[in-house]
């Protein structure tokens, strides 16, 4: 692999190409309806979401590697399952059977919360969850 790079004189140099101005529409539009609801409304909802979450993946007698604390947590929490299961498996027939959409990650399942989920998304998942888990 050829290591030695030759890069243009000036300010040439730093253009790393075609600015995605598509993303920053779409970024624009995404401020406005978190700046509507609240940034502190979201936070609390995710929250909520997040803990009863937490709540129903402990009924199933599954661990999170997401700390319990909500201080220290995000919208985000990573359950792991027996080393058996094919997470792969697992994120398939929860996308296709269920439109249950989550991603593993890290030798977990990764959820996400955000703020067009409702506790109804929460209790589908976990229910979803449960099945998957039995079959594979």
């Amino acid at each position: 692999m050829d290591r030695n790079k030759s890069y243009h004189k000036g300010a040439k140099r730093f253009e790393n190409g075609t600015v995605p101005f598509y993303c920053v529409a779409g970024l624009k539009a995404a401020l406005e309806i978190i700046n509507s609801v609240g940034i502190e409304t979201v936070a609390k909802h995710n929250h909520g979401l997040i803990q009863q979450l937490i709540e129903g993946i402990e009924d199933q007698d599954l661990t999170t590697i997401t700390p319990h604390e909500p201080e220290r947590r995000g919208a985000l929490i990573n359950v792991r399952v027996e080393e058996k299961k094919d997470l792969k498996k697992i994120v398939e027939i929860l996308e296709e059977k269920y439109k249950v959409t989550i991603t593993a990650r890290f030798g977990g399942l990764r959820f996400s919360a955000q703020l067009y989920n409702t506790e109804k998304n929460i209790q589908t998942a976990l229910s979803s969850l449960k099945e998957v888990l039995a079959m594979v």
